[in-house]
């Protein structure tokens, strides 16, 4: 998942699933450099390998860089792939246990997307990449098969979807995909949201918003569009997240209150298209900002995180909640969970699911009150299906406070925390990971301790560039502790 904040700062989550440990409370966790170099490292994107590891695609000045990562977060490949260089405007890269579909939008003669496969051991599968002409990517996902469903826009104002195979052909015109959502209102489409998820296997299902918010179901048995709200709000986000029953649960900002305040709204969607529970949807949290995610809670229903404002000495303080929407469609706990109980602001979250019935939330935190400076730092919280915070009453700090780390965060699996950002702190662009466990129990074989799970010298890791000595190295096979 990636969220763009107003400085263009990208951020997304994953999760690695590893044994599943003892819980403690307090995650141990380790930094290390991913990427460095004299040239600008960014944008990084993260998925899981289907083998305990992952993959990772960043931009080193104008190149698309792979690697493939083990579990440790260490690079499988003796140096990284090159997969194309130009004016690039996103990149996005989802595993398999077969290799890795890169996907990235060019700008220059128009938009374009393009997608290419990496093999497990790093060779390009097509000898050209695929082309999608005149369309921006917003969304590039797994269909639930073996196929990437790419979502972008194009130059009409209308949203497409296309399906492509591990041949690089483009697997269009088959119920509904290929095919285009139009934006009724008129308005630049920019401004209007869009999401989807894959319920089965060439099944997808997506929601997008003009004035209307409206649902569809494409691949195998399709279905709609059906309006899901009529009074939607152009500029209000929407999540869609699969149910596990061929339907999904969709989350939406909604301006019905007031034009000027947005609230948070679910409703449930089967996979014949029938729309479950109130009309109008359930009430989650109201004036929230556009700061809106959501993942699965693995039975049936979501959970929902989001950027609410609350009056504090005067002015607006962000804070970040959660709430959870069980499969029948009504609110898991009584009120929703506010993830970082201190004083600080908290803002741009991500998540992910834990594969135990929670989450694990990742956002921006800055101090606030009189004469406080503008600093930022990340933090991780994991919340419970019960709503009970494990990452201690304020979440687990990382990244360096001061450093702006303002790139794309990431999280693979069902118990180890992936995270990886742009980060300054050198002086020129580099991206960092953070790792640590669900469960809280040591990850690495370099502990930083119970308090903190923040370090003053990050292990460094080369992968892409060239990096000055620093830190400690791991060791070969990192000792694992419950």
């Amino acid at each position: 998942m990636t969220i763009i904040d107003c400085r263009g700062v990208a951020i997304g989550l994953a999760l690695l699933a590893v044994s599943a440990p003892v819980s403690v409370t307090t995650p141990v966790a380790v930094e290390r450099v991913l990427a460095g170099g004299d040239g600008p490292q960014e944008r990084v994107s993260l998925s899981p390998d289907g083998a305990a590891g992952f993959y990772a695609a960043w931009l080193d000045g104008p190149t698309i860089l792979v690697q493939r990562l083990d579990r440790d977060a260490v690079p499988v490949w003796a140096a990284p792939r090159s997969i194309a260089t130009g004016s690039v405007t996103g990149i996005f890269v989802v595993g398999t246990q077969r290799g890795a579909y890169v996907a990235w939008g060019m700008v220059g003669g128009g938009n374009t997307t393009r997608v290419q496969f990496v093999e497990t051991d790093g060779r390009t599968r097509w000898a050209t990449p695929t082309t999608l002409a005149g369309l921006a990517p917003l969304r590039v996902v797994s269909d639930g098969g073996e196929r990437v469903a790419v979502l972008g826009t194009n130059v009409t104002g209308s949203f497409e979807l296309h399906l492509v195979d591990k041949t690089g052909a483009m697997v269009d015109g088959a119920s509904g995909i290929g095919t285009r959502f139009a934006d009724s209102s008129g308005g630049p489409i920019e401004i209007h949201p869009v999401d989807l998820a894959a319920v089965a296997p060439g099944e997808i299902i997506v929601a997008w918003g003009g004035p209307t918010l409206n649902v569809r179901k494409v691949g195998g048995s399709a279905w709609g569009p059906t309006p899901v709200v009529a009074n939607f709000g152009n500029k209000s986000p929407v999540r869609v997240v699969a149910d596990g029953s061929g339907g999904a649960i969709i989350v939406w900002g909604d301006r019905r209150r007031s034009p000027r305040e947005a609230d948070v709204f679910a409703r449930r969607v089967d996979a014949a298209g029938r729309l479950l529970g109130p009309a109008g949807g359930i009430e989650l949290h109201r004036n929230v900002r556009p700061e809106l995610t959501a993942t699965t809670d693995g039975a049936g229903g979501a959970i929902a995180v989001f950027t609410a404002e609350a009056s504090e000495r005067g002015f607006p303080v962000p804070r970040v909640h959660a709430q959870r929407v069980t499969g029948a469609g009504a609110k898991a706990w009584a009120s929703s969970v506010r993830l970082d109980a201190s004083s600080d602001s908290s803002r741009l979250p991500v998540v992910t699911a834990d594969g135990r019935g929670g989450a694990v939330v990742v956002h921006k935190t800055e101090p606030t009150g009189t004469g406080a400076s503008i600093v930022d730092c990340l933090v991780a919280q994991r919340v419970g299906a019960d709503g009970a915070k494990t990452f201690g009453t304020n979440g687990s700090r990382f990244g360096r406070c001061g450093a702006e780390p303002n790139g794309n965060v990431v999280v693979v699996g069902t118990d180890t925390v992936l995270v990886g950002w742009r980060d300054t702190r050198s002086g020129y662009p580099d991206v960092y990971t953070w790792r640590a466990s669900v469960a809280g129990v040591v990850a690495l074989a370099v502990p930083v301790g119970p308090a903190s799970p923040a370090v003053t010298t990050p292990v460094r890791a080369k992968v892409g560039g060239a990096l000055p000595a620093a830190g400690p190295k791991l060791p070969a096979n990192p000792t694992f502790s419950k």
